[in-house]
């Protein structure tokens, strides 16, 4: 009966259970990205890489857009058209390198 109550009494907080959100619960691993789990900058990797696709997207795009138009003669036309679709296909690329589930359901 003692050893009963002792089980029902254990705090939610106690750390003898693990936690609902628990680092594999989120992120699939119990230590993603590798580093220790305390260490509070081991997610910047994903922003930065984030941000560079975007960046790379618009720009890359941008600058093929912009040789198109001086070599046509054209306004800036296909070089906004090359920043809008280097800026698509950046989200995309995005979505499909964080984006999807592992289980593949999406």
């Amino acid at each position: 009966m003692t050893a009963d109550l002792r089980k029902r009494s254990r705090r939610f907080d106690s750390g003898e259970r693990r936690s609902i959100y628990s680092a594999r619960s989120m992120a699939g691993s119990e230590n993603p990205g590798g580093g220790s789990p305390q260490d509070m900058w081991r997610g910047m990797s994903t922003g930065w890489q984030i941000t560079a696709y975007m960046l790379g997207g618009i720009l890359g795009w941008g600058l093929i857009g912009f040789l198109i138009d001086w070599l046509a003669g054209t306004g800036k036309v296909f070089t906004a058209i090359g920043m809008v679709g280097g800026a698509a296909g950046a989200v995309y690329l995005v979505y499909v390198h964080y984006g999807r589930s592992d289980d593949g359901k999406g």
